[in-house]
């Protein structure tokens, strides 16, 4: 196997301790730059990830990598039987994860950067410090912290680190079609990406478009160079789209199921989000982490028809320019290429999230050193704009991470910059109930109920705000007040939990025969609702009724083995009937 002269390295040993030298430097200016997060607390999706499930110490293999994405939940489930759920352990994983992503596109870079790739090259006193500057921005940017900061960011840093190596060997196999191995490790290693988070295939069509920039632009020559590779290329393709479209089959958050977005209206809608993602590029100030971005629903809709003009000018000006600036076209396409599987027509009800500039942003990093290379600055004034340029932004990541230290400031800092958000409200609210701020939980919660709210968005969560209020309610004494937002939660939607709540709330009044009708009611609603069936149970054990106590609570143990409540109460009920 060849080796890329990025290594700068005449055997695969040195290029190993290169490898492992650059790494080092990566992986402890990222620990310094996400310091503020590293001990951060589980917060938003975290805490509906395996690890979070009070059964997951006792769980089979098949919970943790039996359903989608088995490679990111196993590097999940390996945290878990490691430090348990320490989340300072998942942090550091995180960002040791994005240390060794960020090697490998310095090891990328430089490699198409090499002034023999007649198509891309630049000079060669300019290929380290330009593969430098990329490198370092896709290490530091603070665009990079939503993937890097947030444990469940983690789908898209470890899908990074296959995809990237993928492209790696693909890269060090440029000049002539990839052999046996290198075939066998490039498809190995998108696999893993692509089992990670489905996105990962395009990074199939960045092979495609990088082929075709180093090798003349003739496809069908490529093709035929290399029919095999590309042949298993495509039928990996074709498994991960498959993949991709099971898993968004009937998903109401994404595919073609989200209520009331339609392909064409999420067109539109990425019709502005794709220049929103390039402003935080280069001016990355009010980020945030649930952006409630709004849905276009026709052409004119938030001036999507402009948007989208702008958006189709700058790639016809790319293309008609990229004989003049090829590095910077490749950038610019190979970044539209990559953030296409989330930005184009598969409707996902988060329109606008910055996590997703994750991987695609190393295409606006070439095109920006393609920028630089036309202008053809000294590599000594190349070096020392890398430099500055990555203080400011460490320096701008240092204080964005702060943000994924808690849940507090968290979701303080997403009403502050969008304070129409119904989901920041509620969010703010629990974390203020959950440090026994129970007043300010109480005033979110009713802004939650006072806002307007998208019409794509969850019709359950007023629902939940009024669950939420009635729990700080009660934290401050006021019960008949928090039965009343109880019964408001159950007037837009009644559940089995709302009553699940209501008969809690009616037990700890005395008023038993309340709280079993509200149990009774609950279990009416979801027959299979294994706590519904032991709090009823309970109730009936505190009347005296043992018999139908213990049937309750035996069948909440037959839906729900590891209920807690069931198996507490059937383990008194049998001690006190052999006494």
């Amino acid at each position: 196997m060849k080796k890329t002269v990025a290594q700068g390295s005449g055997t695969p040993a040195r290029g190993l301790l290169r490898w492992w030298q650059v790494f080092g430097i990566a992986a402890v200016a990222a620990l310094i730059a996400y310091l503020p997060s590293i001990d951060g607390a589980f917060l938003f999706d975290d805490k509906h990830l395996p690890f979070s499930d009070p059964r997951a110490g006792s769980m089979p293999a098949s919970f943790w990598v039996g359903g989608v994405r088995p490679v990111l939940m196993l590097s999940y489930w390996i945290d878990f039987l490691i430090a348990g759920n320490a989340p300072f352990f998942y942090h550091t994983t995180n960002i040791l994860l994005h240390a060794a992503a960020a090697t490998l596109v310095y090891f990328c870079a430089a490699a198409l950067l090499d002034n023999r790739n007649q198509s891309l090259g630049v000079s060669s006193e300019r290929t380290q410090p330009l593969a430098f500057f990329v490198a370092v921005l896709f290490l530091l940017h603070p665009l990079q912290t939503e993937s890097v900061a947030y444990i469940a960011g983690r789908s898209e840093v470890l899908s990074g680190v296959f995809a990237l190596g993928a492209f790696a060997v693909f890269l060090d196999q440029r000049r002539g079609s990839p052999g046996l191995r290198p075939t066998l490790a490039i498809l190995l290693l998108l696999g893993a990406a692509i089992l990670t988070k489905e996105h990962a295939v395009a990074v199939a069509g960045a092979i495609v478009l990088t082929d075709l920039y180093l090798n003349g632009g003739d496809p069908v020559k490529m093709l035929r160079r290399s029919a095999i590779f590309y042949t298993c290329l495509a039928i990996l393709c074709a498994l991960g789209a498959a993949m991709a479209f099971q898993v968004i089959s009937g998903a109401a958050t994404a595919g073609f199921s989200v209520p009331g977005v339609t392909p064409l209206h999420y067109f539109l809608t990425e019709c502005r989000a794709i220049p929103g993602y390039l402003g935080l590029f280069i001016f990355p100030i009010r980020q945030n982490g649930d952006w409630n971005f709004a849905f276009s629903h026709s052409w004119l809709d938030h001036g999507a028809a402009i948007w989208g003009l702008a958006l189709a000018g700058g790639v016809i000006a790319v293309v008609a320019s990229r004989k003049l600036h090829p590095l910077a076209g490749y950038g610019l396409i190979l970044f539209l290429g990559l953030l296409a599987p989330t930005s184009s027509f598969v409707p996902v009800i988060d329109a606008f999230a910055e996590r997703r500039m994750y991987l695609p942003i190393f295409g606006l990093l070439l095109a920006t050193a393609g920028i630089l290379d036309h202008w053809k600055l000294a590599p000594a004034r190349i070096w020392t704009v890398s430099i500055v340029l990555a203080v400011i932004a460490g320096g701008l990541t240092f204080h964005r991470s702060a943000v994924w230290s808690s849940d507090l400031a968290f979701w303080g800092d997403v009403v502050a910059k969008s304070p129409q958000n119904v989901r920041g409200h509620m969010g703010l609210g629990l974390a203020l109930l959950e440090r026994g701020r129970c007043s300010e939980a109480v005033h979110e919660n009713d802004l939650v109920a006072s806002l307007p709210q998208r019409p794509e968005a969850d019709p359950m969560i007023k629902a939940e705000a009024m669950v939420n209020k009635a729990s700080a309610l009660e934290c401050l004494g006021q019960a008949d007040a928090a039965r009343e937002a109880l019964l408001a939660a159950v007037r837009l939607k009644p559940t089995s939990n709302i009553y699940n709540e209501l008969g809690i709330l009616a037990g700890r009044a005395g008023q038993v025969g309340e709280a079993l009708t509200d149990f009774t009611e609950a279990i009416r609603l979801n027959p299979r609702d294994a706590q519904s069936y032991a709090l009823r149970g309970v109730a009936l054990k505190s009347t005296g009724d043992e018999a139908g106590a213990a049937r309750d609570l035996n069948a909440a143990l037959a839906i729900d083995p590891s209920n807690k409540i069931a198996r507490e109460n059937i383990a008194a009920l049998t001690n006190e009937n052999r006494n």
